[in-house]
């Protein structure tokens, strides 16, 4: 029996403008993920021009640094004041493919993902993917994979 396939739509999105912290990624990344959302949760509403839908964990590869970068944060409309220790993060506009995942079901859905693009005339785009939790319900995500549609043989 084979596994279901995963799926998605394909979306268009507007650019991205994020305030929030980031941190590099490394072997410590699993114990300070947790401090940075709770930072995030007790400052977020501090941010001016914010848009109250979704909480986004992005993971990127910063390239200045050369390294892998966790992104935790809020949409903000505009530039402004921040809570201390917050930057703003810059996403262009782009095409996206969309999945909505259980937060519980998360490690399951990664594990299935990449061989499921490959599969589906679809290519991962860029070096970054974005979570969506929605602000009122983090018990479900939205992953975006920039992508790129195939044509079709």
């Amino acid at each position: 029996m084979s596994k279901e396939m995963i799926k998605y739509e394909v979306v268009d999105l507007s650019e991205l403008l994020i305030a929030g912290y980031g941190i590099a990624l490394d072997e410590q990344t699993p114990t300070i993920i947790p401090s940075i959302w709770e930072m995030f949760l007790q400052t977020w509403q501090y941010v001016d021009y914010a848009k109250h839908t979704y909480f986004y964990a992005i993971q990127r590869v910063n390239e200045t640094q050369d390294q892998q970068e966790y992104i935790v944060g809020i949409e903000t409309m505009a530039l402004s004041n921040l809570p201390e220790g917050m930057s703003f993060f810059d996403f262009p506009a782009m095409k996206y493919a969309q999945f909505e995942v259980e937060t519980k079901e998360l490690d399951k859905f990664y594990e299935q993902l990449a061989t499921e693009l490959n599969q589906d005339n679809l290519t991962y785009l860029d070096d970054y993917f974005i979570e969506m939790y929605p602000s009122n319900n983090l018990e479900k995500v939205y992953i975006l994979l920039p992508i790129e549609l195939l044509e079709s043989e």
